[in-house]
């Protein structure tokens, strides 16, 4: 089964492309890098209840969000959503 508790404080997964104007291109992208960090936390058998996301802009401006959630999540879906 996942463990919650581990000595990992953190696992991320950051990706640097062109920009991008479209919504359904971004959301393509996101999913991949959901899917990405999925099979992460499948390798380490870990999971975590905190997900964040930092967009940075072609200007080098960064927006950052995170949400903590009541429940341990660990699938692409979980973490998309």
């Amino acid at each position: 089964g996942y463990s919650a508790s581990s000595d990992r404080k953190s696992m991320s997964v950051e990706r640097t492309f062109k920009a991008l104007r479209d919504l359904p291109a971004m959301k393509t992208m996101l999913e991949s890098l959901c899917e990405l960090l999925a099979a992460d936390l499948d390798d380490e058998d870990v999971c975590g209840r905190t997900v964040g996301i930092k967009l940075k802009s072609t200007s080098f401006e960064t927006i950052t969000r995170a949400i903590t959630l009541n429940r341990h999540i660990h699938t692409k879906e979980d973490l998309y959503r």
